[in-house]
């Protein structure tokens, strides 16, 4: 299974999440944070929009895989503005398989799926 991971996983293995993160943190907090490892490409947190001090969390994207690999090992439980964060890869998600179930997934979450994507897509313009 790593093999097959290795050889899929080629874009997405540079791409990371981050939990844990404290309401306050923002896109460019963690790019500050993960620049000390590599070159960070984008940088984005989601917070739910329907409970302000829910817990957040962040995806981060390195422009090599090597130093993704770097961040996660440096900076998972680590603290981040007074909360310890985990560093984790990515999982990848195929694009082209099973469609139909794809969509039942998207339309059970939709309420909380478009409030998020609304959020990121702001935190990312903002960021640019």
């Amino acid at each position: 299974m790593a093999a097959e991971g290795g050889h899929a996983a080629g874009g997405s293995s540079r791409n990371f999440w981050v939990s844990g993160l404290a309401s306050t943190t923002r896109a460019t907090d963690l790019k500050n944070l993960f620049s000390k490892y590599g070159k960070v490409v984008g940088a984005k947190v989601v917070t739910n929009a329907r409970s302000p001090g829910a817990r957040c969390y962040g995806f981060v994207t390195m422009s090599t895989a090597e130093e993704a690999t770097k961040c996660i090992t440096h900076l998972h439980k680590t603290e981040l503005h007074g909360k310890i964060i985990s560093v984790e890869k990515a999982k990848n998600e195929p694009a082209g398989k099973k469609p139909s179930e794809k969509k039942e997934n998207e339309a059970k979450k939709e309420p909380v799926s478009e409030s998020c994507t609304t959020k990121i897509i702001m935190i990312h313009i903002g960021t640019s």
